[in-house]
C-alpha cells in the first residue's frame, strides 16, 4: 500500500481507537516502521498482538513483529474500508456497504416495516 501524500506531509501511519494501520511504499520501509512500532511499545510498556495484525501485499516479502511473522493477505478491512495493496478497493467497499444496508432492511422488513406509516413497536425499536 502506498504512503498518503498529505498537503507537504507524507502519512505513514492510521490510528483509530486501538486499530492501527502502518503504510509505507516499500517491503524494506514497512519493517522499518514494524521495528519502529515494536521498539516503541516494549518501552513504553504495552504490545501488539501478530496474531491479529496482517500485512497487505503481493506476498513477495515477509514481515514480523516480536520475532512472529506476520499474516499477508490481499484485502483486509480497517475501520469499514477494505484495502488492497494498491489502496482502497472502491468496488468491494460499496459492495459491502449495500449488502449490510440491505439486510438491515431484511430484518426491518421481518419486524413489520414498511416503507410509509410504520408500525409503533419498530419505531421504539
Amino acid at each position: 500500500m502506498m504512503n498518503f501524500p498529505f498537503q507537504s506531509e507524507v502519512i505513514n501511519c492510521l490510528l483509530y481507537a486501538d486499530d492501527i494501520a502502518i503504510v509505507a511504499n516499500t517491503p524494506r520501509a514497512l519493517q522499518r516502521l514494524l521495528n519502529s512500532a515494536e521498539a516503541d511499545s516494549l518501552l513504553r510498556g504495552y504490545r501488539f498482538s501478530p496474531t491479529k495484525c496482517a500485512i497487505v501485499s503481493p506476498g513477495l516479502y515477509r514481515h514480523h513483529l516480536y520475532g512472529s511473522d506476520l499474516v499477508c493477505c490481499n484485502s483486509f478491512c480497517y475501520i469499514g474500508f477494505i484495502f488492497r495493496y494498491s489502496g482502497i478497493n472502491l468496488k468491494a467497499h460499496v459492495k459491502a456497504r449495500v449488502d449490510n444496508a440491505n439486510a438491515y432492511a431484511d430484518k426491518l422488513r421481518l419486524a413489520g416495516a414498511r416503507w410509509k406509516n410504520f408500525p409503533a413497536y419498530v419505531n421504539i425499536q
